[in-house]
């Protein structure tokens, strides 16, 4: 474990911020209160939250007597995290919030979850719910419920999938019909739902995806409702029952203190419910919650996959074991730290390149989501606002499933030790396993990207980024040192064009089961490309700065230099980084494209046993 316990990639969270990105810049912030903000939550992150990881995954979550009660560990937690200010931080200074620029929540959120993500599965649904209510919701609604969840007083969850349902959201069951005296009585049974019910609040708010009686089947007929688990009184307090019930708490592989819950609402006909939005309106505004949920699953298995690095690096240097190979027989009797063997640098490299890229793909999200809403001129936002759209399945996706693969593969660095609890990345690995699967799965994901955010109006967000990233590799080509590393940028993003053109012709041909059947490697290959591209940036932004630093050239006067200098280490490794991704990652594009483009398709109907 790091010598200061939870470890925080703060340098290059700076570097992608200020440096890369420049956000300081761009959405409204200066550098000297984003920094007052990051420093605060490494701050809150090691000392308040990483040290409730361990203890509530072995307590859980459970439900007892009809209550669900979380970890005691979390209760002194959830009141420190709100009085401090973290959970409105990024909603509008008008509404109780701080106005936080959400490319400074995500690096916030990356330290925060990678310290306890079970923890935070109880704070992202109360934000999401929060927005929401601000742009879909009635004045009264507001008044009643907004300021209690943008302090963290009350619990918001989202509630769509059901038992029969799952991802089949048109299939939904749930009903309202309207009462005589205004709102709904809503019923039905809502499955695997994140917070549904705990402790750590007196009041739950309940945003629940329900049909009223004669809408359209299909997602067309559903309407969005506010269910309180309990009543307001007069004075706006919680009062009676709202014959909302938890009646079960999921038993999970993985976040055993986030309380998973099966919730019953009109068991006996007395479950009252408001419209948010529109009726039969539903989906529009639950896309509001969504998409913000979905950007935050892929900052969790970021998060994951990220910390991970850090502990399996720290103990890639202090584990001794075995020789220096490079030296033969001559080092037999020396043993060495493992982060010397070449296969467990390999491990580290990889995983280290993963995490930057996936973290590079999150900030730029949240610069574009900020962008969408702060840039001076309606046509400025609206190319902001596709952007979002066309990153949002690929961060969701991609980086849940690369921060997944990161944690596998630092468990193997650390060999027998990692399957064990005495470490933490038998948690790590458990606990970001789910990120690839709610807030729609990552097929779902990649059938967004392919069917409709690379394809909608002839392709136009996918040529957009494709000429954005054809500008860079046509101003770097040249570059003395990371020409090779732009030029495997600019050949795999050609070959993304290439296949994104085949699909788009098999969707121009009606076939639908073809394209789906190619969607998931499209998408890895084109988290890829952006991961690769957004490296590659960063790699000459950081051989620049390597220059007025006066390095030696190379050998071991170089290596000698680097130990002894951390800026100049830093900058060098960010450029070996962006040199390992682009010759060790990017070249498995061409069997992802290849798959994604098959002509094989005998797996849609082979006979299966």
């Amino acid at each position: 474990m790091p010598a200061d316990g939870f470890p925080i990639q703060a340098r290059d969270l700076r570097f992608i911020l200020f440096e890369h990105l420049r956000v300081h810049e761009r959405v409204g912030w200066d550098r000297e209160q984003i920094e007052m903000f990051l420093t605060e939550g490494a701050k809150f992150a090691r000392e308040v939250m990483a040290p409730t990881r361990a203890p509530a995954d072995r307590q859980h979550a459970v439900l007892r007597d009809g209550k669900v009660q979380v970890p005691e560990v979390f209760h002194g937690l959830y009141r420190a995290f709100c009085d401090q200010g973290w959970m409105g931080a990024a909603l509008p200074e008008e509404h109780g919030g701080q106005g936080m620029p959400k490319s400074v929540l995500y690096a916030i959120d990356e330290m925060h979850v990678g310290a306890s993500c079970s923890f935070h599965n109880y704070i992202g649904l109360t934000r999401a719910c929060a927005s929401c209510l601000i742009e879909w919701g009635s004045e009264p609604l507001r008044r009643q419920y907004l300021e209690k969840l943008v302090s963290g007083e009350w619990q918001g969850t989202m509630c769509l999938t059901e038992p029969g349902a799952g991802s089949d959201v048109g299939a939904s069951r749930a009903r309202a019909a309207a009462n005589p005296d205004g709102g709904y009585q809503v019923s039905g049974i809502k499955s695997f739902i994140t917070s549904g019910d705990h402790d750590l609040t007196p009041n739950h708010v309940h945003f629940v995806l329900a049909r009223i009686d004669g809408a359209p089947e299909g997602t067309a007929g559903l309407t969005l409702f506010l269910v309180p688990k309990r009543r307001l009184n007069p004075d706006g307090s919680p009062g009676e029952a709202n014959d909302v019930r938890c009646i079960k708490v999921e038993e999970k592989m993985g976040i055993h203190a986030s309380a998973t819950t099966t919730m019953a609402f009109g068991e006996a006909g007395r479950c009252k419910g408001f419209v948010i939005g529109e009726v039969n309106g539903g989906m529009k505004a639950m896309f509001r919650l969504m998409n913000e949920e979905r950007v935050a699953v892929g900052i969790q298995g970021h998060a994951l996959g990220a910390a991970m690095y850090g502990y399996a690096l720290a103990y890639s240097k202090e584990r001794i074991q075995g020789s220096d190979i490079g030296r033969g027989k001559k080092a037999l009797g020396e043993k060495v730290p493992i982060i010397r063997h070449p296969d467990v640098r390999r491990m580290l490299m990889q995983i280290k390149s993963w995490s930057e890229a996936s973290r590079a793909i999150i900030l730029r999200c949240g610069v574009e989501i900020d962008l969408s809403r702060r840039a001076p001129s309606p046509e400025a936002r609206k190319t902001h606002e596709g952007r979002v759209e066309l990153l949002t399945p690929v961060c969701k996706a991609w980086c849940s499933e690369i921060g997944y693969q990161a944690c596998s593969l630092a468990l193997q660095v650390y060999g027998g030790y990692g399957y064990i609890a005495e470490y933490p990345a038998e948690q790590y690995l458990r606990d970001s396993r789910i990120a690839c699967i709610y807030e729609g799965t990552n097929g779902i994901q990649a059938m967004d990207l392919v069917f409709r955010k690379a394809s909608q109006n002839g392709g136009a967000l996918l040529k957009e980024y494709l000429r954005e990233v054809g500008a860079f590799t046509a101003e770097q080509a040249a570059h003395p040192r990371l020409g090779r590393v732009v030029d495997r940028v600019r050949r795999a993003h050609d070959a993304l064009a290439g296949a994104s053109l085949r699909l788009g012709e098999l969707l121009a041909g009606g076939r639908l089961k073809e394209v789906a059947f190619g969607a998931t490697p499209y998408l890895t290959a084109f988290g890829n490309c952006f991961g690769g591209y957004l490296l590659a940036e960063q790699a000459v932004i950081a051989d620049a700065a390597l220059h007025p630093l006066s390095a030696p050239a190379d050998g071991e006067a170089r290596v000698r230099f680097l130990e002894a200098n951390p800026e100049a280490a830093f900058y060098d490794a960010k450029v070996k980084t962006a040199e390992f991704f682009a010759s060790q990652v990017l070249p498995t594009n061409s069997g992802l494209l290849a798959q994604a483009t098959t002509e094989e398709y005998g797996a849609l109907d082979a006979v299966l046993a």
